[in-house]
């Protein structure tokens, strides 16, 4: 169990996903092509175009690196350190859209590694 688990006194899911932004690309998309192909290939670059979140048993997302992201991209320091910790529903203007949950992708394409691998 978690610390987070713990702390909250539930099971926490590692989520991987994108988030609709309502722009046409959307934030960190991805989809199943993209999830077969890199299984197939593995992963051969230091970063990959994804999003990750914690969604509790209630679907409540904790989302703690999203904002302090757009925040360096975007050059707009007063999203540094924002956190999302509600309902997906009463989330306005973006909408999560998970693609996996747990770290076994990761682990899979290479991308997240052992402390003994490292």
């Amino acid at each position: 169990m978690s610390a987070v688990s713990r702390w909250l006194g539930c099971e926490v899911f590692y989520t991987l996903g994108w988030v609709d932004d309502e722009t046409e690309n959307g934030l960190f998309y991805f989809d199943e092509v993209f999830i077969r192909d890199v299984i197939r290939t593995k992963y051969s670059k230091n970063t990959m175009k994804i999003h990750a979140w914690l969604t509790l048993p209630s679907l409540e997302i904790i989302d703690i690196t999203l904002f302090t992201t757009l925040a360096f991209a975007k050059k707009q320091p007063t999203m540094l350190g924002r956190v999302i910790t509600r309902h997906p529903d009463y989330i306005q203007g973006m909408a999560y859209k998970p693609m996996l949950v747990g770290d076994d992708f990761l682990r899979q394409t290479g991308v997240l590694k052992n402390e003994n691998e490292r």
